[in-house]
């Protein structure tokens, strides 16, 4: 396009040049003539024989050859003119073609180092998503836990995504957390990874009270927050299982439960915690709620990217329907109930884009 534009200055420049020189070529030629058309005209009315001396028979025929001079003493000065102000014009058109020159050849360059940049953004977005990737739990982890059979999903939108989810354990809790940062970007990204790697660290350290565990993984979280100076926070869930019961703490969406005999319970976390990262101290927002979860239970931990999805009329996928898929494919295994709620979500949204990140976290009581 800028190539196109350059081109299309130069030719407009060489038109511009060629036409007024037709122009005033033409227009001296017109002038020329009638100038001397008027002057011959008035010399032949006035003057009787042809040279016999300077006779005025009548005074209109004077004033008609003093007429016809003035006119073509105008047409001299107009044709002067006329020139001068073709070589004005053409001057303007050549320095106007000039500067369009320049003008291109900084878009060209402007254009190179946005090129550059954008590769160099690219490059630094596909390194976080690796990062997010690789940090997931792989399908090996979540086979090794033992009593639970765990299933998860992740699907970023266009950009670097914002949702978490993890699953933590040792030899004396096994720790399941989700979580989803405010907007898109690698801010987003980067806060996500910041809260696995201190999630992780606090477990390692020994720290198995979630009241506890929760305020200080939002102490960091908010320090780190300040320190980069954005305004980013997010929700944030864990859920503990011990002894055939899920410890919940922290603000989230509905935690989805299905009993071994079908029996469904939405369990809201509104009351549970507090956005992390907002504030230094969230003790007194912090709760627990303990759920009992047996054998052939079935919990699931999503981020609104599911439940707020569009499809092509603009209507969303909605908690209901979600909670419907849960319930048909509840005697699924847990990677059966995951992709039947996938393949139910993506056939609703057909050929929509997709504006959030998609998490979902199937977790089923062996």
């Amino acid at each position: 396009m800028l190539k196109s534009l350059e081109e299309r200055g130069n030719v407009y420049k060489q038109l511009s040049d060629e036409a007024f020189a037709e122009f005033f070529k033409k227009l001296v030629k017109f002038l020329v003539v009638s100038s001397l058309v008027g002057f011959l005209l008035g010399f032949l009315v006035t003057f009787n024989d042809f040279g016999s001396g300077w006779i005025i028979e009548n005074p209109w025929l004077f004033r008609l050859w003093i007429l016809a001079l003035g006119i073509a003493l105008m047409a001299l000065l107009v044709a002067i003119n006329a020139r001068k102000m073709t070589a004005k014009i053409v001057r303007l058109t050549r320095e106007t073609g000039a500067d369009l020159e320049q003008a291109t050849a900084e878009i060209l360059a402007l254009n190179e180092r946005l090129k550059q940049e954008n590769l160099k953004l690219g490059a630094d977005i596909e390194i976080t998503k690796q990062l997010q990737t690789m940090i997931l739990p792989d399908k090996k982890t979540l086979q090794s836990v033992e009593g639970l059979d765990i299933a998860g999903f992740m699907h970023p939108a266009d950009e670097v995504g914002g949702d978490y989810y993890d699953i933590l354990f040792d030899k004396n809790l096994i720790k399941i957390g989700i979580g989803d940062v405010t907007g898109h970007g690698i801010e987003s990204g980067v806060l996500m990874i910041m809260v696995q790697t201190v999630a992780r660290a606090l477990l390692d350290t020994g720290e198995y009270d979630p009241v506890r565990f929760l305020n200080q993984l939002n102490k960091t979280l908010f320090q780190n927050v300040a320190r980069i100076q954005t305004d980013k926070n997010l929700t944030l869930l864990f859920a503990d299982y011990k002894d055939n019961s899920l410890t919940l703490t922290g603000q989230h969406e509905d935690v989805l439960i299905v009993r071994r005999g079908g029996t469904l319970e939405r369990i809201s976390t509104v009351d549970l915690g507090f956005p992390i990262g907002l504030e230094e101290d969230i003790t007194h927002f912090v709760k627990t709620l303990k759920v009992p979860f047996n054998q052939g239970d079935v919990a699931v931990f999503y981020t609104d990217g599911i439940t707020e999805a569009e499809n092509d009329n603009g209507k969303m996928y909605g908690l209901d329907r979600l909670c419907n898929c849960l319930q048909t494919y509840s005697e699924l295994s847990s990677t059966g109930i995951k992709d039947a709620i996938i393949r139910d979500l993506m056939l609703f949204i057909r050929k929509q884009r997709i504006y959030d990140d998609i998490t979902l976290v199937v977790v089923k009581h062996k």
